[in-house]
């Protein structure tokens, strides 16, 4: 497995247990057995997140990597910015559920990191340029992530 692979994953991994810590703790609305829209469209959002994330990374052959880019952005915008920098900025160590969130706060930091930085190598290194429509999608989804995720966490 390539390193730029293996790292995209561990990432996604740590991103994801990030935001279900989030969820089961109640920082993204109350938990209980019914489920807001806005809650379920989070979830929804989440799901298209990490399914374009793991698209991105499929759709790779030895000769091109048309979705690269689209996994670069995952991987600097959701992984390393949103995860791990913004969470270790809105809680510090030692968070409320320490060691739990700081655990998967330092993880998405640096597991994002060092996958942008392998995969910006992996896609320089496939020569011609592609990608703009799954860098676009990557960031609209993004976006509509952030913004349910900062409307549930809302006072």
């Amino acid at each position: 497995m390539p390193l730029w692979l293996f790292l995209n994953l561990a990432a996604m991994i740590a991103s994801l247990g990030h935001v279900l810590i989030d969820y089961h703790l109640g920082l993204l609305g109350d938990t209980s057995s019914t489920m807001s829209a806005l809650q379920a469209s989070g979830i929804a959002l989440l799901c298209l997140v990490v399914a374009w994330w793991t698209l991105c990374l499929a759709m790779t052959t030895p000769t091109g990597r048309p979705a690269l880019p689209g996994a670069l952005v995952m991987a600097i915008v959701w992984a390393f910015l949103g995860n791990g920098v913004g969470g270790l900025v809105a809680a510090p160590p030692p968070s409320d559920a320490a060691p739990y969130q700081d655990v998967t706060h330092l993880a998405a930091a640096a597991f994002g990191a060092a996958a942008a930085v392998t995969t910006w190598r992996a896609w320089r290194a496939t020569g011609p340029r592609q990608g703009r429509l799954a860098v676009a999608v990557s960031f609209l989804l993004l976006l509509g992530l952030f913004l349910v995720q900062a409307w549930l966490s809302a006072p």
